[in-house]
C-alpha cells in the first residue's frame, strides 16, 4: 500500500521523472515521510490505549530479557491480540 500511495503522489505532483543519476529521490522522500506519518499516527493510538504495542516483537524481548513484570501467561495472551 505503501507503494501505491507513492506512485498516486508521485503521479498527482508530477514527480515521475525526478531522479539523480538513476536514483529516485523524490518517491524515496515520499515513501520515508508516508512511514514517519504512519509510525507517528499508532504511537499516538498506542499511548492512548496506555502503552499498548503493535509489534510483538518488543515485547518478546522485553520478556526475554526479564524487564517488565509480565508473565508468560500474559505474554501468550497478548501476541494473539496484536
Amino acid at each position: 500500500m505503501l507503494g501505491l500511495a507513492t506512485n498516486v503522489i508521485t503521479t498527482a505532483l508530477d514527480l515521475h521523472h525526478a531522479s539523480y543519476n538513476g536514483f529516485d529521490y523524490a518517491g524515496t522522500v515520499i515513501i520515508t515521510s508516508l512511514i514517519f506519518i504512519l509510525v507517528t499516527i499508532f504511537t499516538v493510538i498506542g499511548n492512548a490505549l496506555g502503552g499498548a504495542s503493535f509489534n510483538p516483537t518488543g515485547n518478546a524481548a522485553f520478556y526475554a530479557a526479564g524487564v517488565g513484570d509480565d508473565t508468560l501467561l500474559s505474554m501468550a495472551l497478548r501476541f494473539p491480540a496484536q
